[in-house]
């Protein structure tokens, strides 16, 4: 992982050297190991890398005509540049990722996009055509902001690099902040700068003298209505087949291999692999002490059934508040959730011994795991059926699967605007913004009526496909990507790899829910997967999520914590709030009236990331 940012202008003047270095002192939380930058004419261009692979090649990549930063890792170099043997050698000379991706540039131009396979964003300046261009992977794996003033235009892995700069307003977009507070994230290309845009997955942006132009180079793209089912035998084997490739894919020949053991399924199976290719695996397991949750001993258990070298990181209240103004800087937005701070701690253990590890994200979202359950919450549906009626367009005496036309695609799913939770209803928000501020009460509608109207599929695909575009890039795996970065260590998904991915997709939403005994199995495939290697007691066991326990500790072990955030919140020094209302809300959750653990955490990380966003020009 990297950092990368830049400004161009398009006036003839030269952007002044201090606004890059302000950039690349922020972005050295995605790269402390070394920094390098270009600084010519309309351009400057810098790059903050972390050594996760020795000896790679400096950025920017600057030849004859082009400059390139490249965030990401390839996974394929196959067909995507020419392998030029070095002198009296008979084998080709390896390139590195970022000279792979200029050649195939200079080969293909926009048409090399389609065949990047990995976890990339990256920015390119074209001398001679005076053109920036400006790229992200199909799943959001790698992020990439923006923001233009007049003949300046900028861009930057992190938002708070682009507020650093003076011609940058740190002023919230108030259609943001609803946003935030309804999702606990705002989805691309809003965020919460009224000045700073996010570049959505899978879009290019081109920017020159003659305009700025977004298009997409990669759709996430579903089976069709009515698709027939396959044969489960024949897309269960595929699936494994896809999902070994992509874990051999993610690790270095001959190295050892680091896995977040969570003790779920999802990284009991990338495990797994890595320990059938040949592979010494180190797994790594979080436990927060003062939460009265812990799960080592599962995790534990598989390790020692799988024969991994295993490791516990112990959180306790002390390095978790210790940590956590690291990690709403290295977020650059606010933090989705307070497990992100347990996370940070954990991948910095895990630098002592390796620089990279797998994780199972995504697993869930293409699968069908616990998102299946957060979405019969979403509209107050209760178990007991194969899914709630709401995902199925399903009506009395209907078939438990039917096809759903494009005029009544989800009908109520749609209607209830099932895509993430909701932490502050538009009621809550009226209640707690201060009078005078737009409350945006059909925020849901506005933000998720795009997403759905742009998939034609059945009606479970159709609720993952919201997933994969919010929760996902804007919350699971931007949590980890960012975490990892400010530990030094890169987090790879092998459970999104593109192979994966699209074929998981292309299956339809009946293949992916499965009944035994009047219970839905969640992530069927996986545990038909493990079915050799774990037992069944430990594959069905229920398990334990974050943020739940970190609710209940701000009113056990994080009381001072919470007293003292509480006491910021009520100075309620940006104007934002009603002081009696968040006191309420304190209240509520301290004498177990109510669990609103969620809505203090969007409030806390809120605070502390304005703070952090106001900071980061001095």
């Amino acid at each position: 992982m990297s950092g990368i940012g830049g400004i161009v202008r398009f006036d003839g003047k030269s952007p002044p050297a201090a606004e890059g270095e302000r950039i690349s002192r922020i972005l050295a939380l995605r790269g402390a190991d070394d920094s390098g930058t270009f600084h010519q004419g309309a351009a400057l261009m810098v790059h903050r890398g972390n050594a996760v692979v020795p000896h790679g090649v400096p950025q920017p990549l600057v030849n004859e005509r082009f400059v390139l930063c490249l965030d990401g890792r390839l996974y394929d170099h196959m067909g995507l540049a020419r392998q030029p043997r070095a002198q009296d050698s008979p084998e080709p000379r390896a390139l590195d990722d970022s000279q792979v991706l200029l050649e195939a540039w200079q080969s293909r131009g926009l048409g090399c996009l389609e065949q990047l396979d990995g976890a990339w964003s990256f920015a390119l300046w074209d001398r001679k055509e005076e053109l920036l261009t400006l790229a992200r992977g199909r799943m959001g794996l790698r992020p990439m902001y923006y923001t233009v003033a007049g003949s300046a235009f900028a861009f930057a892995s992190l938002p708070s690099a682009l507020a650093a700069l003076p011609w940058v307003s740190r002023d919230l977009a108030p259609e943001g902040l609803c946003e935030y507070l309804a999702f606990r994230y705002v989805h691309a290309p809003r965020t919460l700068l009224r000045d700073v845009l996010a570049l959505p997955p899978g879009c290019v942006l081109q920017v020159s003298t003659r305009g700025t132009r977004i298009s997409r180079h990669a759709a996430l793209r579903f089976c069709f209505p009515g698709a027939p089912m396959p044969s489960r035998r024949e897309s269960l084997l595929e699936l494994d087949r896809l999902l070994r490739l992509a874990v051999i894919r993610r690790c270095r020949r001959g190295s050892p291999v680091g896995v977040l053991l969570s003790g779920g399924l999802d990284s009991s199976l990338l495990a797994k692999y890595a320990i059938s290719a040949g592979h010494s695996v180190h797994t790594y397991h979080v436990v927060f002490e003062d939460t009265g949750v812990d799960e080592a001993a599962f995790a534990a258990r598989v390790a020692t059934l799988q024969g991994t070298r295993h490791r516990v990181v112990r959180v306790d209240s002390s390095s978790f508040v210790d940590a956590l103004d690291t990690c709403v800087a290295a977020m650059g937005e606010p933090i989705t959730n307070p497990a992100a701070i347990p996370q940070y701690i954990l991948l910095d253990r895990v630098h002592r011994d390796l620089r990279m590890v797998l994780c199972g994200a995504g697993g869930d979202q293409l699968m069908a795991g616990g998102l299946v359950a957060m979405a019969a919450r979403a509209v107050g549906r209760r178990g007991g059926r194969l899914l709630p009626s709401f995902v199925l367009d399903r009506k009395p005496g209907e078939p438990p699967m039917v096809a759903c036309t494009p005029r009544s695609r989800i009908s109520r799913g749609a209607a209830n605007w099932v895509g993430g939770t909701e932490v502050f209803d538009p009621a809550a928000r009226r209640d707690l913004l201060q009078d005078g501020l737009d409350t945006y009460p059909d925020i849901r509608h506005q933000v998720l009526a795009p997403l759905y109207a742009n998939l034609d599929t059945d009606p479970v695909n159709a609720v993952l496909g919201i997933y994969q575009q919010g929760w996902l890039p804007q919350d699971t795996v931007a949590r980890s990507d960012r975490m990892g970065a400010a530990a030094g260590v890169e987090v790879r998904y092998p459970m999104l790899d593109r192979q994966v991915s699209s074929y998981l997709n292309a299956l339809p939403g009946a293949w992916k829910i499965r009944r035994h005994m009047g219970r839905t199995i969640p992530k069927w495939p996986v545990q038909a997967l493990l079915k050799d290697s774990l037992p069944k007691a430990v594959m069905d066991r229920p398990k334990g999520y974050f943020p739940s326990p970190l609710h209940l500790w701000l009113r056990s072990d994080g009381a001072p914590f919470l007293q003292r955030r509480l006491e910021r919140l009520l100075d309620n020094r940006w104007r934002l709030w009603k002081p009696d209302v968040v006191r309420d809300i304190a209240r509520k959750h301290n004498d177990g009236s109510e669990n609103l653990g969620d809505k203090l955490w969007v409030l806390i990380f809120l605070d502390a990331w304005l703070e952090h966003i106001h900071s980061a020009g001095g």
